[in-house]
Formats: C-alpha cells, structure tokens, sequence
C-alpha cells in the first residue's frame, strides 16, 4: 500500500462546531469517502423525543485512512462508533458505509470490530478463536479455510507461534492480538476499535500503536479508533475528532500533520508536540473547562 502522507500544516476543522454540524456537510473533504454521516442523532432506547446521546454529528471518513474518536466519558464516542457498525440505529441522519447501510455493510462483513475486552472463547485455543466469527457468519466457508485465513492474520499480529495456545496462556496483550485476528480473518473494509488497548500497561499499549500502523501499512485498511489516550490518537491518526459532552457531538477535528510511517522516533518531532498541545486544549475545553492561558 501507498500510505498517503497528511498536508504539512496543522489546522482545526471546521472553525465553528456549531456551523459546522447544523451546515449539514462533512468538514470540506474531496477525497473519495469510506464513511459518511450526516446530522446524525441517537435518543437513548425506548424514548422516542428523549435527550440524545450524540447529535448533529457530522464525518467524512477517507477510504485507506485511521481516524481517531477522542473526548470525555459518556460523549458517545462509543455509541457512534457502535452505530457505523449497524449496531445502533440513528434517531435521524444519514450513514452510508461504502456506498450502503451500516446494516449492510455489517452483513456483508464489510466492518470488522474490535472491543477494549478480547472477549475469546476460553475452551478454544489461539486459532479456532480466530477463524470463529468466519465460520459463523458465512457457511459457505469450509472449516478448513477459516482456520487458513486465520492463521495468517494471528502471523500478520505476531503470534504465528500461539496458534494451538488458549486464551489462559497468553498475555493481554496477546488475547487482544487474537482479537484483532479475528476481526482480520472477516477481511473487512473497515477496522473500528473500541478503545482496544485500555486494560493494557503502557509499554504494551504502545507496542500495540506499532502493531495497528503496522497493520494497515500492509492492508490499507480504513481504522476508526476510540481512544482517551493523546499520545495514542496523535502517533495513529491522520485526524482526530474531539468530541464534546451534552449532547455528545464534535467539536472540532486536527489533522495531524506527520508523514507516514510513524514509529518512536515520531515522537520527537516537534510537530507531534504541537498536535498533542492542540489537541489537549480542545480537550480541555469540551470537559467544559476554560484553556489556560500560556
């Protein structure tokens, strides 16, 4: 894959999230889109004019790119990243997912998830636990080549030699290699990751940062990610959408301005220091706090 590097100036977008979201359009992009949601709002289940969880959410996700969620608890990160899954239902808006549904594209294996817990079954070892969703969702698949398809994706992720492992055996961070495997073996388009490292020490979540970039250098997979972490969301995203609370909606959106491929060195670079500084003062702001002056 080309991994297309990012414009070398750092800017906000849009200038005013309230303009921006009642505008209707996704913030200026010209690039063919991978995901599209427009004016979106979710009302909690079973109250029909209840408060929404997030509102007038608006995105344009470019095909082959990694995006990062950011924001305070309870601002339906999660909650979004669940509905372009197809797994929640809209209040209102439009979400198209390569062209149809999120429903669609979920049962055309279009979208792969990954969640904060690996959530593998204990009695299956390394591989039946990645070739399972495979197997289950599409019949017409032998056993045979689920397990096939999933032994390369647990290599891609670096646990070639914990195939015949059970979830006992290996570390977190190894359930959650397994986790991503398996989403991996369904070939999705797309890789939505809901905080996926979390549980998981500092030096391992970074290792982690290195296994998606190096993940999607080889796939040129479209990545949206749910993270709390700035340095996470800087290191990984081509851009990073803040998002505020009551009602849960974007701020703002950064572009990160680092050229790709990103590793520790990355960490070094000036313009990652300026990022993360913008970043955290847009975060400041939408836990509702005023930016301290410098």
């Amino acid at each position: 894959m080309n991994a297309a590097s990012e414009p070398a100036a750092n800017r906000v977008l849009p200038g005013s999230p309230i303009e921006s979201a009642a505008s209707g359009r996704p913030a200026g992009k010209t690039d063919p889109a991978m995901i599209t949601v427009q004016d979106i709002a979710i009302s909690y289940p079973g109250i029909k004019n209840g408060p929404a969880v997030i509102q007038d959410i608006n995105l344009s996700i470019r095909d082959g790119s990694i995006v990062s969620l950011i924001g305070p608890s309870g601002c339906g990160k999660s909650t979004l990243l669940k509905a372009i899954a197809g797994l929640v239902p809209p209040s209102r808006g439009r979400m198209d997912i390569a062209g149809i549904t999120p429903q669609e594209a979920a049962q055309r294996r279009l979208v792969g998830l990954v969640f904060q817990e690996a959530n593998l079954l204990p009695w299956k070892t390394a591989l039946d636990n990645a070739a399972f969703l495979l197997q289950v969702s599409d019949k017409r698949i032998s056993a045979k080549e689920a397990r096939e398809r999933a032994a390369e994706n647990l290599k891609l992720v670096g646990l070639g030699d914990a195939l015949a492992k059970l979830p006992s055996q290996l570390s977190g961070g190894m359930r959650q290699r397994a986790s991503i495997a398996r989403a991996l073996t369904l070939n999705p388009q797309i890789l939505l990751m809901d905080e996926p490292f979390g549980a998981l020490d500092a030096i391992t979540r970074e290792e982690m940062s290195y296994l998606i970039l190096d993940i999607w250098e080889r796939t040129g997979k479209t990545i949206v990610l749910v993270t709390h972490s700035i340095d996470e969301a800087v290191l990984l995203s081509h851009e990073v959408h803040v998002m505020g609370v009551k009602p849960g909606r974007i701020v703002c959106s950064i572009t990160v301005p680092l050229a790709f491929p990103r590793n520790s060195q990355s960490f070094a670079d000036p313009r990652f220091r300026e990022t993360e500084i913008l970043l955290r003062d847009r975060l400041i702001e939408s836990h509702g706090r005023p930016r301290q002056a410098s």
